[in-house]
């Protein structure tokens, strides 16, 4: 006989018409009936049944159940995601197959052999939300099987704001920039050049060279959540001017005058 480990392994005889008595012998106990369960099998047993029929003759016989391992499932992946982003995981477990299921998430996808899964999360509108995935490793030589779990808490994305400024700017002149609110890092680019950081502090003063330049502010907070917000400065040129005059003899008059360029 074969069970899985941990299991219940459950042996009855049909004691038929001509069996009066059966006797089971195991670890030094004996018991009777035609029947016996050993529960949570984890290792390999050996008992000896004797069956005795009305005459009292005897037949000894010896019955031994085998033990086969359940599957041992790893996981790898965050236990922590954000609003919106894709999370995924992996699941392994020798020689099996793979079913999935879930009680708060209806939204994920597997890959073909069933052992990556992805998913989008989102915590709607709680700060966090524990999302639950469930997994069965089915051995497929043994078919003994094991269950597992995997909770992964979805963070909502913090709302980035950009506090109140001016919008327009004199040409050679610099504007400041503050995150309105506090969070754990920042990060300032313009938009025509986003590879490029401009600044990661709190409040950054910035002199704009362009006609019209947007600045994005990406504020992380402490679960590694990403927001963002942008503005558009516009730069006001400065008034640019020549002089026309006349030379003219000491004491006399003379005008000048002023045209713009």
């Amino acid at each position: 006989m074969v069970v899985c480990k941990g299991d219940n392994a459950t042996i009855k005889l049909d004691k038929g018409t001509v069996i009066s008595k059966i006797n089971w012998a195991f670890d030094g106990l004996t018991t009777s009936g035609n029947s016996r369960t050993f529960e949570n099998v984890t290792e390999e047993k050996t008992f000896n049944i004797k069956v005795y029929n009305s005459d009292g003759c005897e037949m000894d016989t010896f019955v031994t159940i085998n033990v086969n391992d359940k599957p041992v499932i790893s996981f790898t992946g965050d236990n922590k995601s954000c609003s919106g982003d894709e999370f995924s995981l992996d699941v392994t477990a020798t020689n099996c197959t793979f079913e999935w299921s879930s009680q708060n998430s209806t939204t994920w996808q597997v890959n073909n052999d069933k052992s990556h899964l992805t998913d989008i999360l989102d915590a709607g509108n709680n700060d966090s939300k524990l999302i639950r995935y469930e997994v069965t490793a089915t051995n497929t030589t043994t078919s003994c099987y094991s269950k597992g779990s995997f909770d992964v808490t979805v963070h909502k994305k913090p709302t980035v704001k950009i506090a109140d400024h001016a919008k327009n700017v004199c040409e050679g002149n610099s504007v400041s920039l503050t995150s309105k609110d506090a969070f754990a890092s920042y990060s300032w680019v313009a938009a025509n050049n986003r590879e490029f950081v401009l600044g990661t502090t709190r409040s950054m003063d910035f002199t704009p060279t362009e006609e019209e330049t947007r600045y994005i502010l990406t504020a992380t907070d402490d679960h590694n959540c990403k927001g963002a917000d942008s503005t558009d400065i516009y730069l006001i040129h400065k008034p640019s001017f020549t002089f026309n005059y006349t030379p003219v003899c000491q004491g006399s008059k003379g005008t000048i005058s002023l045209n713009n360029v």
